[in-house]
C-alpha cells in the first residue's frame, strides 16, 4: 500500500492558507460602520473628554496619547487629527488601499463631501457616486449622532 504524502502537506498548507486569510482579513466597511457607532454610543463622554482635553493636537500610533482613543474604539483607529478648532477627525485602517473611513465631528453639524456638496442638519446621509477612474468611486456620509459623522470613501485610481 502506497501512501501520498504530498496530498497531506499539500491538504494542510491549504488549510493554513485558509485559517490565515481568514484571521488576517480586516473588517468590511459595513461592519466597521457598526463599530464605530457602537463605540461612539457607549463610550461617548470618554471621547468627548478626550476630544477637550487634547484639542489640538494630532495622534496616531507613534504617539503615547494614542493609545487613549484606540481603545475606545472596537474598530482599528490609524490616527486623531484634533487640530481644527471646532472639528476632530478619527481615521480607520480599512483592508482596500483606495477607501479611507472616518468618524468626524464637526461643531456646526454639517459637513462639506465634496465642492458644493454638503450634508446639511435636515440631512441623515448622502452618497456621491460616479468618483474616481471609470466613476466607479463614491463618497458616503452618514450621520450618527448631532454633530457626529460616519464618512467613507472609496476613489479608485
Amino acid at each position: 500500500m502506497c501512501k501520498k504524502p504530498w496530498l497531506t502537506v499539500f491538504c494542510g498548507t491549504l488549510i493554513c492558507l485558509i485559517l490565515f486569510v481568514f484571521l488576517t482579513a480586516d473588517t468590511k466597511p459595513e461592519d466597521t460602520y457598526a463599530q464605530i457607532e457602537k463605540s461612539l454610543d457607549t463610550k461617548f463622554d470618554e471621547l468627548s473628554n478626550l476630544v477637550s482635553t487634547y484639542q489640538g493636537a494630532y495622534f496616531d500610533k507613534n504617539n503615547d496619547e494614542f493609545i487613549l482613543f484606540a481603545d475606545l474604539f472596537d474598530a482599528d483607529l490609524i490616527s486623531v487629527d484634533l487640530r481644527g478648532p471646532d472639528n476632530a477627525v478619527f481615521s480607520f485602517c480599512t483592508s482596500q488601499l483606495e477607501t479611507g473611513i472616518e468618524l468626524i465631528f464637526r461643531a456646526d453639524d454639517y459637513l462639506m463631501l465634496l465642492p458644493g456638496v454638503f450634508l446639511e442638519k435636515d440631512m441623515n446621509e448622502l452618497r456621491v457616486d460616479g468618483l474616481g477612474i471609470n466613476q466607479s468611486g463614491y463618497i458616503f456620509c452618514k450621520r450618527i449622532k448631532q454633530c457626529w459623522f460616519y464618512y467613507e470613501i472609496f476613489i479608485p485610481t
